[in-house]
């Protein structure tokens, strides 16, 4: 073929550190046009942006030059120096990690309505509902005891990648739950 195309929609999802509910209705418009406008200043193509207190959905268009991790690291970067600086939170921050769900072109008008209505959305359904649906519905496979938390720091004698041999042998320390984990069992790691 003499040219590409392509048709890569991502839907992106990513909370605040902690899941704290620090996004709030006077400002969230504005950091939603804000994170619209860095999609685009990276190369994307914003299709809809939207969320709640304490977390985000973007829906946007990929360039096959593109690399997710890069993109993401770039639009929540830059959304908390825009927190920052212009709205002086700097208590501010995104939690590390996100999801990201490829749609395809009969889902894509859904998804932007489901983005576009998180707040009668999640009158009925909790972000983490929400979060685990996408994940079984994608088939991705997950562990309850890694997905909400960040672990202590590996030590000498654990398991793969430093995870607890023991599935009840894992703690979580952040100040989100503070309580000990129980593995779901009907997903694999």
């Amino acid at each position: 073929m003499p040219s590409t195309h392509l048709s890569l929609f991502v839907h992106a999802i990513f909370s605040t550190k902690n899941r704290q509910p620090w996004i709030t209705p006077d400002w969230r418009d504005r950091l939603h046009e804000y994170m619209g406008g860095r999609v685009r200043s990276l190369g994307a193509v914003p299709v809809s942006v939207g969320g709640v207190e304490d977390h985000a959905h973007v829906l946007m268009d990929f360039k096959a030059t593109h690399r997710i991790a890069d993109l993401l690291r770039d639009l929540k970067g830059g959304a908390s120096e825009w927190v920052h600086e212009t709205l002086h939170r700097p208590e501010f921050a995104w939690q590390e990690g996100y999801g990201a769900f490829t749609v395809s072109p009969d889902r894509r008008e859904a998804v932007r309505h489901h983005i576009e209505h998180q707040e009668e959305h999640h009158r009925q359904e909790t972000f983490q509902e929400e979060y685990r649906r996408f994940l079984d519905t994608s088939g991705t496979p997950y562990d309850e005891r890694y997905l909400w938390c960040r672990l202590p720091a590996p030590a000498p004698g654990r398991g793969h990648r430093g995870r607890p041999r023991s599935p009840t042998a894992a703690r979580c320390t952040s100040r989100c739950c503070r309580a000990r984990v129980q593995p779901r069992s009907d997903h694999a790691v």
